[in-house]
């Protein structure tokens, strides 16, 4: 709770539920939101998919960095900087070469830290090729989004600011 409450990443939550979970939810997927040191902030999508996610401990809280679970689509776009799709038995752990993942990193547009990953996964034979594409573009709209609400935040400084600096 307590780092859902401090996460950037609530900003973006309805951008990345509109951008995902509509489609995630037809197709058999579900929708995942960690943040950047790997832990599974929001998980929503299929609920059947959702109850076999339970079974391999991807579940909110859950530590998903690559070092502790190893190649996946939280940790390793998280590890890269780079969206990554981990298909089928390219995951590290064999109990998860069933599943397919696609997940993108989300930067923070003032400084380009890293804040999270959003990653859609799901049963191998319903993953689409364009999955890996999709995922990146929402989480690019995110970032925007983001970026959006700092230039916002600055214009209202400015605003405060301009009086006081111009009887200066």
């Amino acid at each position: 709770r307590r780092r859902r409450e401090t996460s950037t990443l609530r900003h973006v939550l309805p951008v990345l539920r509109e951008g995902l979970l509509s489609v995630a939810d037809v197709t058999h997927h579900i929708m995942v939101v960690a943040d950047e040191d790997g832990r599974v902030l929001w998980r929503e999508g299929s609920a059947p998919v959702l109850r076999k996610a339970d079974g391999l401990g991807f579940e909110v809280g859950a530590d998903w960095r690559e070092d502790a679970v190893g190649t996946n689509g939280v940790g390793t776009p998280a590890v890269t900087g780079c969206p990554v799709q981990v298909f089928a038995s390219e995951h590290f752990v064999r109990l998860h070469a069933t599943w397919t993942c696609a997940g993108a990193p989300i930067t923070d547009p003032r400084d380009g830290r890293l804040i999270g990953v959003v990653d859609v996964s799901g049963p191998l034979e319903t993953m689409h090729p364009a999955t890996l594409a999709w995922v990146d573009s929402v989480a690019k709209l995110a970032e925007a989004r983001l970026r959006e609400r700092h230039v916002r935040s600055l214009e209202r400084l400015r605003a405060v600011a301009a009086p006081v600096l111009a009887r200066t």
